[in-house]
């Protein structure tokens, strides 16, 4: 007597011992699952009937039994789960990082475009400042200028020792003798001798 089958280990369907004709003397028989989706099958066995049906559904049934498969599915499906999650983080993170990037990028951008606007102001300034400094200084170079500016408060006047600097004695003596008497008669140290002009004294 055949061994009862077990069921599908794969869909947990009802299988059946079938023949199977391939054109030899004997045929050959395997277990099959009846499940129309299923398709599962044994190994092919030659033998007399009776004792191909007993090798026949001792093959299948030493198969995983369903309840053991549907685990392991559901391990493997557990397992293709975490994966599939942990690429989609991987992703996700991936796109939040060309994302910064793109940000960074942009910001950085931005900063460059004002430092850049920031130097051309500040050289605008410098030129602008250059060009000043030529116009007062051309403005200096012409006595009569500074002449009117000292009148008008817009140029200090120099100090007597600041002019000595630069002339002589005589020659400010020439164009403020009052200073310069004033000025020597305030100090007695570091202060040289001012020298009488020409056709002038102290008789007259």
């Amino acid at each position: 007597m055949a061994e009862q089958l077990l069921p599908c280990p794969f869909c947990g369907g009802r299988a059946s011992i079938f023949p199977v004709n391939l054109g030899g003397a004997k045929p050959l028989w395997r277990a099959e699952c009846t499940a129309d989706y299923c398709g599962a099958s044994g190994m092919l066995v030659v033998a007399e009937e009776e004792k191909a049906k007993l090798l026949t559904a001792g093959h299948w049934n030493r198969r995983a039994p369903a309840q053991s498969a549907l685990e392991e599915l559901r391990r493997e499906v557990e397992i293709l789960t975490k994966e599939r999650d942990e690429l989609n983080d991987a992703r996700n993170a991936a796109i939040e990082r060309q994302n910064f990037m793109h940000t960074m990028t942009r910001e950085a951008q931005e900063i460059a475009s004002m430092a850049n606007e920031h130097a051309a102001a500040a050289l605008r300034e410098v030129e602008a400042l250059r060009a000043e400094r030529e116009g007062i200084k051309a403005k200096l170079r012409d006595p009569t200028t500074v002449h009117v500016g000292m009148l008008r408060g817009d140029i200090a006047k120099p100090e007597l020792r600041s002019l000595l600097h630069v002339y002589s004695v005589e020659a400010v003596a020439q164009f403020d003798r009052g200073a310069v008497d004033t000025a020597r008669a305030s100090t007695d140290e570091g202060w040289s001798p001012v020298l009488q002009p020409k056709g002038n004294s102290d008789d007259n």
